[in-house]
């Protein structure tokens, strides 16, 4: 739950700086911070008027968002200035919680550690004095490592990357790039190019997007990884890769990024006049958009370009322009680049004294960030964060292997369940098949039974007629005796009569005992059929033939034939196709 709650919190945040993006956001903001008073009866208010106009009429909450937002879309688009500008108007709001307080506080931080100026990060993150959220509590660390590599502590900072990594499974994917970026440019301080490089191939190869501030400032930093390591095609073939990215997306402050490195790029290649356009291009921006820090480096890098083309007096002036106060509170890399160059001057100039002081001060300074202690600290940091998460692994291959093990045992259980359950079953069908078989060998003895009493009806009324027909021949022959001849030939007529009629009725009971719903079912589908054949049919179920039925109904041979045929033409049977086999089909 937790995980779908924060996939529709930045597809609304993607949502809101997509509706920004296409917005002029410096008006905006403009609006903002001067409280501009627009007439809402305007048919053709602008998008910026319109957005403003919905931003006055939000509730504390959503207006506080909204200008979280609009700060990080311009420190996006590198517009520090103006992010901070807006930060400084979100905290005049009234009754902000510590927990929004802190947000603001860290964005504030975040914009000065890219301006250079570190006493200010340092101020805002010492605001910081609880967390309201693991996300606030890690945003929280990442800057003051950041502050710690810029102030060259390059060994807390890559320790406290590389704690924040040892959970790396809490992280989000964007807090788990921003880890191995700022990583990338710790090892690239300490100039260990292979590992720096490393991390931003990594953010490079994962990156889906082509066309971003990221992805063009993680192609900066693996050109300076090259061209300290004198592979300067490669160097340059990356930078001029985020110089197309900065064209694409319009802007001029990365556009100044990569001017000043691709003007580096040319000083090492002795390309002097190349190197000044690049270096003048990017001066120019970071003057317009007053970056100082965009200033100073650039002023420091047109003083090495000099040096290294020998015009001293020219070097000489453009260092002398460099607010030095502002610069002692820089990254220890600029500081460095600083002093080795004004020494350099000093001593162009016979002025040993100040070049001796400045060379001193290189050399600490090259001495506290490349230091072997230094190095060692950071090497065993790097063993340290190895071993726990070598034992992590271990611990989650345990864990796995744990898990698997109990799997296994549930699974063999729930086998010997499924293998329980089917032979039960099978022991359970063989036992209803074998019940099943001795039910209907019961219902075929009770039918076979029931079968042989109606035979055994139909026998008894065969034997009663052969006596009685015995009795009438004797009685003949008392009539030719003259006997009385009357009374004999009435007793004669009652027993002839009961001779030639068969009892039906019981037949009848005997045959739906045995036979429920035969007649029902012959009824229903030949209804046609009168009583007399209903009944031969009856007699043919039995397996009598022609004679036999003739026998007992008393009726010829012929007129017996003559209904099975009728009974076969109503049924429409085939020519070879056996009534009696057919009738048995129509039993229960």
């Amino acid at each position: 739950m937790k995980q779908v709650l924060i996939i529709f919190f930045l597809l609304y945040v993607n949502f809101c700086f997509s509706q920004i993006n296409e917005l002029n956001t410096d008006t905006i903001l403009s609006y903002i911070l001067n409280q501009r008073e627009i007439d809402v009866s305007i048919n053709n208010a602008s998008k910026e008027e319109t957005y403003y106009l919905d931003f006055i009429e939000l509730d504390q909450t959503e207006k506080f968002n909204k200008l979280l937002e609009l700060s990080k879309q311009l420190k996006l688009k590198k517009n520090y200035n103006q992010s901070i500008k807006i930060l400084d108007y979100t905290l005049q709001q009234k009754n902000l919680s510590s927990a929004k307080r802190n947000d603001v506080y860290l964005l504030k931080a975040s914009n000065f550690n890219t301006l250079g100026i570190y006493d200010s990060v340092s101020f805002y993150l010492s605001k910081i004095k609880t967390f309201s959220s693991y996300r606030q509590e890690l945003e929280y660390k990442n800057l003051k490592a950041d502050l710690l590599t810029n102030r060259g502590n390059y060994v807390e900072s890559i320790k406290i990357y590389l704690s924040v990594l040892d959970n790396k499974q809490e992280l989000n994917q964007k807090e788990l790039f921003a880890v191995w970026k700022s990583l990338g440019v710790a090892y690239l301080k300490i100039k260990n190019f292979e590992k720096a490089k490393f991390y931003f191939k990594k953010l490079l190869n994962h990156e889906k997007d082509t066309n971003t501030i990221h992805r063009a400032e993680d192609h900066i930093n693996i050109a300076v990884c090259y061209k300290e390591q004198d592979s300067l095609d490669k160097a340059g073939f990356h930078y001029l890769k985020s110089l197309v990215i900065a064209k694409a997306i319009d802007n001029d402050f990365l556009s100044a990024q990569v001017f000043s490195n691709l003007g580096n790029l040319e000083v090492r290649k002795k390309n002097f006049e190349k190197a000044k356009d690049f270096i003048d291009m990017s001066l120019q921006i970071c003057k317009k958009h007053e970056l100082k820090m965009g200033v100073t480096i650039n002023k420091v890098n047109l003083s090495n370009l000099y040096i290294k083309k020998g015009d001293y007096d020219e070097a000489y002036e453009i260092i002398n322009t460099i607010d030095v106060d502002f610069l002692n509170k820089s990254a220890p890399d600029l500081k460095t680049e600083f002093y080795k160059n004004r020494s350099l001057i000093y001593e162009q100039f016979n002025n040993t004294e100040s070049a001796l002081v400045d060379y001193k001060y290189y050399i600490k300074l090259i001495d506290s960030a490349y230091s072997i202690e230094s190095l060692y600290k950071i090497k065993n940091i790097e063993l340290e964060s190895f071993e726990k998460q070598k034992l992590k692994e271990i611990e989650i291959l345990e864990n796995s292997i744990k898990d698997k093990k109990t799997r296994q045992i549930y699974l063999l259980i729930l086998i010997f369940f499924l293998i329980l359950i089917l032979t039960l079953s099978y022991f359970v069908f063989k036992l209803e098949i074998r019940k099943k078989t001795l039910k209907n060998k019961v219902l075929s003895q009770q039918v076979e039974l029931k079968n042989k009493e109606v035979l055994a009806t139909v026998l008894k009324h065969n034997q009663y007629k052969e006596v009685r027909k015995k009795y009438v021949q004797e009685i003949n022959q008392l009539i030719n005796n003259n006997s009385n001849r009357e009374k004999i030939k009435k007793y004669l007529k009652s027993i002839d009569y009961e001779n030639n009629n068969f009892n039906w009725n019981e037949f009848d009971i005997y045959f739906k005992e045995t036979h429920k719903s035969f007649f029902d079912n012959l009824i229903e589908k030949y209804p046609e059929l009168t009583t007399n054949e209903l009944r031969i049919c009856a007699l043919l179920k039995l397996n009598m033939n022609s004679k036999e039925i003739s026998n007992l109904t008393s009726r010829s041979r012929g007129s017996i034939d003559n209904i099975r045929s009728s009974i076969r033409k109503k049924m429409q049977l085939e020519p070879d196709q056996n009534l009696s086999v057919y009738l048995n089909s129509f039993d229960n």
